[in-house]
Order: structure tokens, then C-alpha cells, then sequence
């Protein structure tokens, strides 16, 4: 038996509470647990989704627990959004476009469990993807492992060490000719290990040096203000030659007007004038 949730007419929140009501039930059955409670995590402006952690006993009374992704409708419209603005960007920069977008909350979903479930079963530091599941007709559940570390989004600083072990991530999954598209502080986990969390949906059909260029811009950004920009420059020169490091430049400025990025004009015109040395 799952634990019910008692959800009233009234209450503003009571779609939401009948999704989570939905979303029990399918734990329960999909991955053998009772005794479920569901926990609906901290808002986040940048996130396209409702984040869930999900808690149970196993058929051998141990806790699990899980990471919860709910993606409806609505999410689908605000990332087809976001990603025909950065398009949008890149055109009138006489650049071409990089980011593709979603029909439905079931592609959203599947497409992002599939590029978790590539990079993980390459080695990479990434949380395990575990399936997902339609939950209504238009809304679909995303099933990760939960892994508990603080986002870089949260630290006000890193090391050296730390920052080089997510440069050679990165570096090892642009080898294997895959890109990540949504590198961003709220999705590198940095504790006793570091974690590559999520993916974007770039264009299949773009250059690989240009989504390579992206990644590096996006993640040359996420160390701003947390390390020297001289030390941020020296750790990626140790994976990243000149060259893809000029052409991460094209891409600076987009990054910087992300809603999940925070620097400022100095910041920016500083790392652009050490990687043009």
C-alpha cells in the first residue's frame, strides 16, 4: 500500500497535488517500492521542469531514493522559447543556428534520458538515468538517480583541483563526439564527487567544433567570479587547444545574457581579453 495524499478541490496546488498522487503510483510500480513519499524540491527560475525527490522502502525495507523530473506542456513551450531566442541571437550575429527544440513532453523526456544514458554508460560522471514514464496524457516523468552535492550555483568558490576534473569531464565526452548543450553552475555538483548533471538539445546537424566551442564557453563562464580568469584560462589550456579556445569567444557574450549565468561586462571583457592573448 502507497501512502494517499489528501488533495482538496480548493486548493490552488491540487493539479499538482493529483500528479504527485499519479506519480506514487508509478514508482510504486515501476520500481517495486512502498511506503513512498515525494518531496517537491526548492523552485528554481532557470529550471524547465518541476524537480521531485522521491523516497521509498525497497522489498528488503532499505530506503531509495530518487530524482524526479515532471515536465508538462508548459515547460516544453518555455524551453521551445529559450532556444529560438539564443537562435534568434546567433543569426543576427551572422552565426548559425545551434539548439533544437521539442514537439512534446514525451520527446523532452526520452531524448534527454537517452543523452543521460549515452554519457553514463561511457563512464561519465553523470547521474544515473532510470527511465521515464507518462504520467497524463501531456505530462511525463524523468527518473535519475538523486545524487546529494551542492551546485556549483551555490559555492562562492572553487579549487584548482575541482575546476580541472570538470574541464576533463567535459573533455572526455566532447571526444567521444558528444556534446552537452546546457553546462551551467546549477548543473555541476561539486562534492567528494563531482557530477555532470542534465543535458540541452543542440541541432544535429551543427558543426561539431561550433557545439564543442559552446560547451567551452558556457563552461569557461561558470568559474567567473569563483577563480582568477588567468587560472580558469590555464586549466583549460591543459585540455583545449588555442583555437577552440578563440572560437569559444563567438559564443561568450549569448552565454552571458542566459538567465542562469551572472556576470557582469568587466567580468566578460576581461576573460575575452586573456583568451585573445
Amino acid at each position: 500500500m502507497t501512502r494517499q495524499i489528501t488533495c482538496r478541490l480548493e486548493d490552488p496546488q491540487a493539479y499538482l497535488c493529483q500528479i504527485l498522487q499519479t506519480t506514487r503510483k508509478v514508482i510504486a510500480d515501476a520500481y517495486q517500492l512502498h511506503r513512498i513519499t515525494i518531496r517537491v524540491m526548492k523552485p528554481d527560475g532557470s529550471r524547465l521542469s518541476t524537480t521531485i525527490k522521491i523516497q521509498g522502502l525497497n522489498k528488503k525495507q532499505r530506503k531509495e531514493q530518487y530524482f524526479g523530473k515532471i515536465i508538462g506542456n508548459s515547460d516544453i513551450l518555455t524551453f521551445r522559447s529559450l532556444q529560438l531566442l539564443k537562435n534568434l541571437y546567433l543569426q543576427i550575429h551572422d552565426q548559425e543556428p545551434l539548439f533544437e527544440t521539442f514537439d512534446t513532453p514525451q520527446e523532452f523526456a526520452s531524448t534527454q534520458y537517452k543523452l543521460l544514458n549515452a554519457m553514463y554508460k561511457h563512464g561519465f560522471s553523470t547521474a544515473c538515468p532510470y527511465g521515464c514514464h507518462r504520467l497524463q496524457e501531456a505530462i511525463w516523468l524523468l527518473v535519475e538517480e538523486f545524487v546529494s552535492a551542492p551546485p556549483l550555483s551555490e559555492l562562492t568558490s572553487v579549487t584548482s583541483a575541482q575546476m580541472d576534473q570538470v574541464f576533463r569531464y567535459i573533455h572526455r565526452l566532447h571526444k567521444k563526439k558528444l556534446f552537452h548543450g546546457d553546462i551551467k553552475p546549477d548543473n555541476l555538483l561539486l562534492g567528494d564527487t563531482i557530477y555532470i548533471m542534465d543535458v540541452g538539445n543542440m541541432r544535429k546537424d551543427a558543426p561539431a567544433q561550433q557545439k564543442r566551442a559552446y560547451d567551452l564557453a558556457s563552461l569557461l563562464c561558470c568559474f567567473l567570479s569563483r577563480q582568477p580568469v588567468g587560472e580558469i584560462i590555464r586549466v583549460a589550456r591543459r585540455y583545449y587547444p588555442r583555437k577552440d579556445l578563440l572560437a569559444a569567444t563567438d559564443y561568450v557574450e549569448l552565454v552571458q545574457l542566459r538567465p542562469d549565468f551572472h556576470f557582469d561586462n568587466e567580468m566578460k571583457q576581461t576573460l575575452l581579453s586573456e583568451l585573445f592573448r
